[in-house]
């Protein structure tokens, strides 16, 4: 049997296990026991995001953190964003890790370990938790386990939908949302956000927490309403295109404005919550005056 071949035989197996689980809880320790110790790996951790707390949690494990049962031996909670597991749940990008010694964001769970795989499991294009799978041997992973990794995580994505979709036709006595709601709710709060990779850090920032961002050549500076000078590596257009709100003007080519931090229009400027001026440029006055009322 080709090595492809193997990898898409082991993929049906996995795709077959997942598809009898009728809960979460089912789904991620089926996911844990069933498949991805097929895989003969050392160590795998099942993290769900938790929206309310913005941390990752333990769910199910395979390995030395699952000693009996459905049983986590001292369960760890992660940040969004810290650690290898945060980072990946933060930009939604898988990161396979040859020599985690060298890795200052790695944290240590149970035992230090030198390989680690680690990614997303999304709901759409939401993050909502993290395959993470450790190695006692530096380099142990390869592409082909970052393959079915990534299809595993996919099929649980899409099973999560489903069981969160038959949860949501239940009566729910208690008025609460159902768990498909709670998604919908965390999408929703999703496109509020925007992701912002500098070299120094990553930031998540909430779209109306921005006041304005300026051009300066191929890059931009973006302003916060907490004194955050953030410079990108992209050009404001490209800015201006990923925020994709309708809240932000573009009243001059080298600026783009958070209309709810406008204070006042004077002639052909406009006068914001941070002191700052902003020329109108001619061709869009008209533009600007319409879109905020103005006659």
């Amino acid at each position: 049997m080709s090595k492809s071949d193997e990898i898409n035989s082991v993929i049906a197996y996995l795709a077959q296990s997942l598809d009898k689980a009728q809960t979460i809880d089912e789904l991620v320790w089926d996911l844990a026991k069933k498949c991805i110790a097929n895989l003969n790996f050392e160590d795998c951790v099942i993290y769900l995001f938790d929206k309310e707390n913005n941390k990752l949690y333990q769910k199910a494990a395979l390995g030395p953190k699952n000693p009996k049962e459905r049983v986590i031996a001292n369960p760890i909670e992660i940040p969004l964003g810290k650690g290898i597991v945060g980072s990946v749940a933060l930009n939604g990008i898988s990161e396979m890790i040859g020599d985690t010694s060298k890795d200052h964001r790695y944290i240590i769970d149970d035992k230090k370990r030198y390989s680690e795989l680690a990614v997303p499991i999304k709901f759409h294009d939401y993050v909502i938790g993290v395959i993470d799978s450790e190695h006692s041997k530096k380099d142990f992973f390869t592409k082909d386990h970052l393959h079915i990794l990534t299809v595993i995580a996919s099929f649980a994505g899409n099973k999560i939908r489903e069981i969160n979709q038959k949860e949501s036709l239940k009566i729910n006595a208690s008025g609460q949302p159902s768990l498909l709601d709670k998604l919908k709710q965390f999408e929703q709060s999703e496109n509020e956000h925007i992701i912002l990779n500098t070299q120094a850090r990553t930031y998540k920032l909430n779209k109306s927490d921005i006041i304005r961002a300026e051009a300066d050549g191929n890059y931009c500076v973006v302003y916060t309403n907490s004194g955050l000078r953030i410079m990108l590596a992209k050009t404001l257009k490209n800015f201006e295109k990923e925020i994709a709100s309708k809240q932000f003007i573009r009243p001059h080519k080298s600026h783009l404005v958070n209309s709810r931090y406008i204070t006042s229009h004077v002639q052909n400027e406009l006068f914001l919550t941070d002191n700052t001026c902003i020329q109108i440029s001619v061709r869009k006055q008209v533009m600007i005056k319409r879109l905020l009322g103005i006659k």
